[in-house]
């Protein structure tokens, strides 16, 4: 069974378009450990000097502030960034948002793979009654997020955002940081991009107490991707057992 830290890529009926299935019924240590070693990484950056006791408080205390609704996105966010991290994608953004107590305003994560970038957007569906144990609506969801931001159809500007979470993540590359402000500046000319041109990463997390009902089987799930218009695409299905996991672990780090 694939896990946070052990999956793989498995293709699919369209030759640019992978996917990753995970479960998660409950954590190991060694995801305990990963989690412990590079959360203040994943969080506030590679240069931060804050102690991962503190960063796990700091987040404890924004999901105790946060409705249910944004505790399961938060955490589905923080998977996703665990799991792409190994498969060789740089994170270049900080996953605490720059204001604090603030929810971000443009693409859940911004990843270089192999030189090229890659946008990622993260939705998830905690409720029986929201999923029916099936990834079609989050993946709907996280694409058509994708596609509006690209396009010009939410009000704020997804580039800058992105260029000022460079700025603190990946300070010395000066080339992402300049790409993304003139981006930035396009879009604010209503010079808008197109999805075609990008390579996107679908995050899709279904919470379940029972999650061998969760559909993961990849004939379904790619049947969802049909009509999706990307360079690349790379969909990560999460069917996770309880949100509470993660913060069981956060508990621990914070207590030290």
């Amino acid at each position: 069974m694939a896990n946070l830290l052990h999956n793989q890529q498995q293709g699919t009926n369209k030759a640019n378009a992978h996917i990753i299935i995970v479960d998660i019924e409950d954590f190991s240590d060694e995801e305990k450990q990963y989690i412990t070693k590079k959360l203040v990484e994943i969080c506030k950056g590679a240069s931060s000097s804050f102690p991962s006791s503190t960063v796990a408080k700091k987040l404890l205390e924004q999901f105790k502030k946060a409705t249910d609704k944004n505790k399961n996105g938060l955490s589905a966010e923080f998977l996703q960034a665990i799991i792409l991290r190994n498969q060789g994608f740089s994170q270049k953004y900080l996953f605490s948002n720059l204001e604090e107590n603030s929810a971000k305003k443009a693409f859940d994560g911004f990843y270089i793979f192999n030189g090229d970038s890659w946008i990622l957007e993260s939705k998830s569906a905690f409720t029986q009654t929201s999923h029916q144990n099936k990834h079609k609506t989050t993946i709907d969801r996280s694409y058509k997020g994708i596609a509006d931001m690209i396009s010009g159809n939410t009000p704020n500007d997804p580039w800058e955002n992105a260029a000022n979470h460079v700025q603190i993540a990946d300070n010395a590359n000066k080339s992402l940081l300049k790409k993304l402000e003139e981006l930035s500046i396009d879009y604010m000319n209503n010079k808008f991009q197109k999805i075609d041109d990008w390579r996107i990463i679908v995050g899709s997390t279904v919470v379940a107490d029972d999650i061998s009902l969760i559909e993961k089987d990849i004939e379904a799930i790619q049947k969802y991707i049909t009509n999706h218009q990307a360079k690349e695409e790379l969909i990560v299905v999460v069917n996770y057992k309880n949100i509470e996991l993660l913060f069981e672990v956060l508990e621990e780090i914070a207590n030290g």
